[in-house]
């Protein structure tokens, strides 16, 4: 019986998740096109399966608004841990059943304070490689390959 009640409720979730076509283009997807009080009612059913699955809907747009940041050359935010998160857009969804998830991801989001990552050093880490500097010469090395220099190595942030 249980497993009955859990495929209703993904069945029901991925109804709601499904858009229905229409001439205007669609710029939002997922459970984020839906309103709070949809997020509510799934809430209510499955509150696990509604937290994951809103949650994650919720981070990936974050994630992507983070990016949109990234090149802008403006600061990214942080965005908080799960428990954090899942209360906060919680709060906000209840004080407005009638906005779309997405506008309230967004506007959870706004305030979020700036990470303390530039976009020089979002760029270092992605190398997941190692920076050695011995001397006169530096060298970064990403596995595969390398990068050798000669003379001194001065990275500088502009903000």
């Amino acid at each position: 019986m249980r497993h009955h009640r859990v495929l209703l409720a993904l069945a029901i979730i991925g109804a709601l998740c499904t858009t229905a076509l229409s001439e205007e283009p669609i710029v939002i997807r997922g459970v984020g096109a839906k309103s709070c009080a949809v997020f509510a009612a799934n809430y209510k059913l499955t509150p696990k399966l509604a937290e994951m699955v809103y949650d994650s809907w919720a981070q990936g747009f974050m994630s992507g608004m983070n990016i949109s940041l990234f090149f802008e050359y403006k600061p990214m935010r942080t965005i908080p841990a799960t428990d954090q998160l899942t209360s906060g857009i919680r709060q906000l969804c209840s004080r407005r059943p009638l906005a779309d998830f997405y506008q309230i991801v967004s506007d959870y989001f706004e305030p979020l304070p700036e990470g303390s990552e530039t976009r020089l050093a979002v760029f270092l880490d992605s190398l997941q490689g190692s920076f050695s500097s011995a001397g006169p010469s530096s060298s970064i090395s990403t596995g595969s390959s390398s990068m050798s220099f000669a003379g001194s190595l001065t990275l500088s942030s502009y903000e």
